[in-house]
């Protein structure tokens, strides 16, 4: 099981590094503070966007990409 457990995260790490690299970024530090800061840019001087964040981080990365369509809304 272990084993298994390790392929999982490889794979899903490297997923991620491939898919941040497409995009442009040299790590994913570099992506999240983008995502951070596009939260704060979207709250007009408030707190950050948490949802702003939240969904560039969702539509960047395969592994978060499991959603599903419930009453016609990706949830």
């Amino acid at each position: 099981p272990m084993y298994e457990l390790v392929q999982l995260v490889t794979k899903t790490m490297n997923e991620t590094g491939s898919a941040l690299v497409k995009m442009g970024y040299a790590d994913l530090g570099m992506f999240v503070l983008e995502a951070l800061n596009n939260g704060k840019k979207a709250a007009k001087g408030g707190d950050v966007d948490l949802d702003v964040v939240l969904e560039q981080i969702v539509k960047a990365i395969p592994a978060f990409q499991d959603m599903a369509s419930i009453d016609g809304q990706r949830m």
